[in-house]
């Protein structure tokens, strides 16, 4: 691997964790800019502007990131049992080892954000178990994951009184309740 592509990476690296800690400590993805970034980073200006235009576009990084991971880990781990106990069990593992993250950014970036991440979720379920099926179970499962989805983004912005593994197990006998 050349150094320019691991320096690549790594400035890429320290940028995305830039904007976390700020959205940590202020609350607000509005309320950063490009210095508070570079100055977290401890990079210069020039090096922001070699990989993202905006912060909205490190955003668009970090979200892309999670959802792959995300995919990935329901890939790996419902390839033999895709049946709803093993997915739902599958993103509360996910969602308990990355709890803390969550709970941090979740409350901290705009709602279109969510709503962007929500849609990439629909995606990954109709991918998932959509194919082959009609338009109303096509319907079925958006409405679905639009309600799983927001239930987590509840979760997360701390809205929900239950625990992960309650919430989970509360899902699961929804959804099997909606599929009989």
């Amino acid at each position: 691997m050349k150094q320019e592509y691991k320096s690549s990476i790594r400035s890429k690296r320290m940028i995305r964790h830039a904007v976390i800690a700020l959205l940590q400590k202020k609350s607000d993805i509005n309320k950063i800019t490009v210095t508070d970034v570079v100055t977290e980073a401890d990079i210069n200006r020039g090096t922001f502007y070699n990989h993202y235009s905006c912060i909205n576009d490190v955003i668009g990084e970090i979200e892309d990131e999670l959802m792959n991971q995300l995919s990935s880990i329901l890939a790996d781990n419902t390839d033999n049992d895709k049946s709803v106990e093993n997915i739902m069990y599958t993103l509360r593992d996910y969602f308990m080892e990355n709890e803390e993250f969550y709970k941090t950014i979740t409350p901290c970036v705009p709602q279109y954000v969510l709503d962007s991440m929500k849609a990439k979720m629909n995606k990954e379920f109709q991918k998932f178990y959509g194919e082959g099926n009609s338009n109303d179970s096509i319907g079925s499962l958006l409405l679905l994951s639009n309600g799983l989805a927001g239930c987590l983004i509840d979760y997360f912005n701390n809205r929900v009184s239950m625990t992960l593994p309650e919430l989970t197990d509360s899902l699961i006998k929804a959804i099997k309740n909606y599929i009989r």
